[in-house]
C-alpha cells in the first residue's frame, strides 16, 4: 500500500467510527489483528485480539463513553504504518465526568493491506479520573 492509501484507510476508519459503522472498521482488519489501547482498569482497555476482540472493544467503548468530539488532525505515513494525531472529548457514562485529551494512534498494515496492529497513546490520567467514582465527587 502507498502512504496515501494507508492514510485514506485511517481517515475512513475515523469517519466510520463517527457514524457508528463498526462493521466497516472490522472489514479493514486482519483476522489476527492486535488492538492495543491504554488499560484504565475498565472495559475497553488493554489488548484485544482478532476481529471479534475488536468488535467487543468498540462495544465496551460505546458502553463506557459518550463522545462530544473526536478530531483527527494530522497524519504521518512511512513504511507500513500511519500515525494519526488528534484529540477527543468524551463523558464517562458511569460518572458523568468529562475528559479531553490529545492522542496518537499507530496503524500498522500487513502485506495483505489489512490492519494487523493498532495502538493508541493518550493521557491516561485524564481518562482514568473521568471513569473513577472518586473523581465524581
Amino acid at each position: 500500500m502507498t502512504s496515501e492509501e494507508m492514510i485514506q484507510v485511517a481517515k475512513n476508519g475515523y469517519a466510520n467510527f463517527g457514524r457508528g459503522d463498526i462493521a466497516a472498521i472490522l472489514e479493514t482488519c486482519d483476522e489476527n489483528i492486535e488492538w492495543i489501547t491504554p488499560d484504565l482498569g475498565v472495559p475497553g482497555g488493554g489488548i484485544s485480539r482478532g476481529r471479534a476482540g475488536v468488535a467487543q472493544f468498540f462495544q465496551q467503548i460505546g458502553d463506557t463513553w459518550t463522545f462530544q468530539a473526536f478530531e483527527p488532525k494530522n497524519y504521518i505515513a512511512g513504511g507500513n504504518q500511519v500515525v494519526a494525531q488528534g484529540s477527543y472529548t468524551a463523558t464517562s457514562k458511569a460518572t458523568g465526568k468529562q475528559a479531553s485529551a490529545d492522542w496518537a494512534m499507530v496503524w500498522t498494515f500487513g502485506a495483505n493491506g489489512k490492519l494487523v496492529q493498532f495502538q493508541e497513546y493518550t493521557d491516561t490520567a485524564t481518562l482514568r479520573d473521568a471513569v473513577t467514582a472518586a473523581s465524581a465527587a
